[in-house]
């Protein structure tokens, strides 16, 4: 898994400062998809970052599995049950999750900073470009920051989506 290793630090302590304290309520958040042993094989599911907007809590698909549409199916069905409006944070190196992301209407952020982090949008694009297929490019939308969005992240210098 990509947290496993040099992650694994961060990984805890984000989970101890963020969703330790609302334990419960980051379980029953949590969506997984299994396979035939009942084992997850992808994981998603939706949060209220700073208590305040709703966020997509995590997207992952274990490798062997992308590009079967369990993680679209698994997202598909977060959605379903997601408050709005929805929140998303990635970065362009996980360009087929910036691809997901834009099937369903989500749009890229022009805003340079949202809260305290750099959104750093326009060094992206290129990435983007080169790794995207043209026509999936084409299709990526932008917007600005909703203001609530930009309230909602000051409240916090540790990034909650």
């Amino acid at each position: 898994m990509w947290a496993q290793g040099k992650y694994m630090d961060f990984v805890n302590y984000y989970y101890d400062k963020v969703y330790s304290p609302f334990e419960d309520e980051f379980f029953v958040r949590c969506m997984f998809a299994v396979d035939e042993n009942d084992q997850p094989v992808a994981t998603s599911g939706t949060w209220l970052s700073y208590r305040k907007i709703n966020t997509v809590l995590g997207f992952y698909t274990l490798p062997e599995y992308e590009g079967c549409g369990i993680g679209r199916g698994l997202f598909s069905e977060v959605l379903k049950v997601a408050a709005y409006p929805l929140y998303v944070h990635t970065h362009p190196i996980a360009s087929k999750a910036v691809k997901l992301y834009s099937d369903f209407g989500f749009r890229l952020i022009t805003d340079s900073t949202v809260g305290y982090r750099e959104n750093n949008l326009q060094e992206s694009l290129p990435y983007l470009q080169k790794t995207l297929p043209v026509e999936e490019y084409a299709k990526l939308r932008t917007t600005k920051a909703n203001p609530a969005l930009i309230e909602a992240a000051l409240l916090s210098q540790l990034a909650e989506f």
